[in-house]
């Protein structure tokens, strides 16, 4: 994208990647409600509130062109990939804009729509989860805190799921890493490069190229593969097989 050097074309293309990080339920609504129903919905809100908050914060931190800036952080949190500068360009960007997005490349955007990562609902609830944890230590004992979304109250097993997928998501991540520090890659733009492979994302720091160790090549598709599916099925498929080499 960043070949056009047309600021038109990149807010465009925000404007896509942000419809394309709404859930489908939501496009579904809009249509239905003409619009109304967009502003209530938590993910969109959130979604949107991130994106404006980090441009602006990472702006006045760095002075990068604020159009830039914005597509960058956009790609990252609706893990597009696209991006109007070059990886060896980003690389030299300030390490704390690197870290900020690399923790939108873990969050991703909606649950039901194109993205991938986390989501922002398991990223909501984990951090409502961990808020009510807070307030029941600061509480009397036996005082019950439901944890609701969007007025839907979430069970307790729901919040279990989310937190170990979580888990399972960054011990990945984490495993993939050590794996890359092994083979000598430089750990800082490493974990970057991960983070960008198991949301799909696309984005990068000078790691992923052609010269990339065989063996990475390999961890780096399953990464890519792992994270596209969301763990789960992928842990089913794998107890699949050893139960038919087991027999």
């Amino acid at each position: 994208i960043g070949y056009y050097h047309n600021d038109l074309i990149y807010l465009i293309s925000i404007v896509l990647m942000i419809l394309g990080a709404t859930s489908f339920l939501a496009h579904y609504k809009i249509i239905k409600t003409k619009g109304k129903s967009l502003i209530q919905d938590l993910q969109f809100k959130t979604l949107i509130c991130i994106i404006t908050f980090v441009t602006i914060i990472l702006y006045l931190a760095s002075h990068i062109v604020p159009i830039d800036l914005l597509f960058t952080v956009t790609s990252s949190i609706t893990t597009t990939g696209a991006n109007v500068q070059l990886a060896s360009t980003m690389a030299g960007w300030p390490s704390f804009i690197l870290v900020i997005l690399m923790i939108l490349m873990l969050m991703g955007g909606s649950s039901g729509s194109t993205v991938g990562a986390i989501k922002l609902y398991r990223v909501i609830t984990y951090v409502k989860a961990i808020y009510r944890h807070i307030k029941e230590i600061l509480s009397p004992d036996g005082r019950v805190i439901p944890i609701k979304i969007s007025g839907r109250r979430v069970s307790e097993k729901e919040i279990g799921k989310t937190g170990n997928f979580i888990t399972l998501y960054l011990v990945i991540i984490a495993i993939t890493w050590i794996i890359f520090c092994f083979y000598g890659y430089p750990p800082f733009d490493s974990l970057f490069s991960i983070i960008s492979l198991q949301g799909n994302n696309g984005l990068d720091i000078g790691v992923l190229n052609n010269t990339l160790n065989p063996v990475l090549k390999i961890v780096s598709v399953l990464n890519m593969w792992v994270g596209r599916l969301e763990i789960y099925p992928v842990l089913v498929l794998f107890r699949a097989i050893f139960e038919i080499f087991k027999k």
